[in-house]
């Protein structure tokens, strides 16, 4: 059996390297993600390219298919390179990264595909998020990253790969949980990202845990709150210490046995990385105009692909001292008076740089509620026109 390596590269990537090529999951080296809400801990610098025959994306969230990385690799390689994706049935993703010049392949769900003569991998989607099963000879590796898997999937990896030797988890916060000032909720969603690495594990019984898909910090103005909150390394070991923990550090490999000593090293390591003072950026506010350009787009597109939109809603902001008003059934969106605004219509407050975007992109709903950029002020106002929002755009 020849020796194939699998190095941490950052957040949710790996590299498997052989002795003539390597495979990478997920790369993001470098930059920002969700609307430049969420910053690496630490950028990376210097990565050997030169073997790298295979890309694979575990899911479009731009903490996993980052598309300046992207750009990167392809401007510092000469050799054919595949990209491996889920099948989607919107071939936005599979045609811009041919656009790029890589080769591009979507792969069925729950089916183990072989990639070279030492690897074959399976994915196990539940919602936007996808689970990675790949095997090296005879072991077996679960990527869950931060996908949060259904009960039947499970049950299909657990049928299908009864042990389980490595597991891949996300271990802190990501996204929305609570508003700033509700310490409470914030609290259930630190307690909550615990039970659900016990609850996995409990499934899955894994030989090794790698704790994943969490080094990031929350770096803007209105969402950097979270970072009081985060799940650091040295906090999950310590609360679920009864697990055969592997804690891997940039560039580590993963060993087969005798890391404990690494363990130790390593924690201290990440202790200093989490401390670390870390910039913030400000937001950018955006125009009236801008915004009530797109709010008529969103208007147009929804008139074109549903027939049962929302009830009006209101948005406040942390920039502007009027309400917005979006109304999809009555094709109104206009800035009015918070004086005449009702509060049991008053969605939320945000930035209008955040409000636009959501506005703007396909993807916009999805990606305003990772960021946390926000208050929720009528709970089921605000879940009803996101959730409407990211109904209109087909994956």
């Amino acid at each position: 059996m020849k020796n194939v390596d699998i190095k941490f590269i950052n957040h949710a990537c790996f590299m498997i390297e052989g002795d003539n090529e390597a495979i990478i999951f997920d790369p993001w080296f470098k930059g920002k993600v969700f609307n430049d809400s969420w910053s690496l801990l630490q950028e990376t610098k210097d990565i050997d390219l030169s073997k790298l025959k295979y890309i694979t994306i575990t899911h479009e969230h731009p903490d996993h298919l980052h598309w300046p990385t992207l750009k990167y690799i392809k401007e510092n390689t000469s050799q054919t390179i595949n990209v491996i994706v889920p099948y989607r049935k919107n071939k936005n993703v599979v045609n811009n990264i041919k656009k790029l010049g890589f080769k591009c392949a979507e792969i069925l769900p729950n089916k183990q595909f072989k990639i070279n003569h030492f690897l074959s991998i399976a994915n196990y989607p539940t919602g936007h998020d996808t689970a990675y099963v790949f095997k090296i000879y005879d072991k077996v590796y679960l990527n869950q990253n931060d996908c949060i898997l259904s009960h039947d999937q499970c049950l299909l990896i657990k049928n299908e790969y009864p042990n389980i030797d490595y597991w891949f988890m996300q271990f802190s916060l990501a996204g929305y949980y609570a508003n700033k000032d509700d310490h409470v909720g914030l609290s259930r969603a630190k307690k909550f990202h615990k039970e659900v690495i016990k609850k996995y594990f409990n499934i899955f019984n894994p030989s090794v845990v790698i704790p994943f898909a969490s080094f990031v910090y929350f770096c803007k103005e209105h969402n950097s709150f979270l970072n009081d909150w985060v799940i650091t390394i040295d906090e999950i070991v310590r609360e679920i210490h009864d697990l055969p923990w592997q804690i891997l550090f940039y560039n580590d490999t993963i060993l087969p046995k005798k890391y404990e000593a690494r363990n130790r090293k390593n924690i201290e390591k990440w202790r200093q990385v989490f401390d670390g003072k870390k910039p913030i950026l400000k937001h950018q506010s955006k125009t009236n105009d801008e915004i009530i350009l797109e709010a008529k787009k969103m208007i147009e597109l929804s008139k074109q692909v549903s027939n049962h939109q929302p009830d009006e809603v209101y948005f406040s902001f942390y920039d502007k001292s009027e309400f917005f008003k979006l109304d999809l059934k009555k094709e109104k969106a206009e800035f009015i008076d918070s004086s005449i605004v009702p509060a049991k219509k008053h969605a939320g407050v945000l930035h209008s740089e955040d409000f636009l975007f959501f506005l703007k992109f396909p993807w916009g709903a999805d990606t305003l509620n990772i960021t946390s950029c926000f208050e929720v002020k009528q709970p089921h106002l605000w879940r009803n026109i996101l959730t409407f929002k990211d109904q209109l755009y087909e994956r």
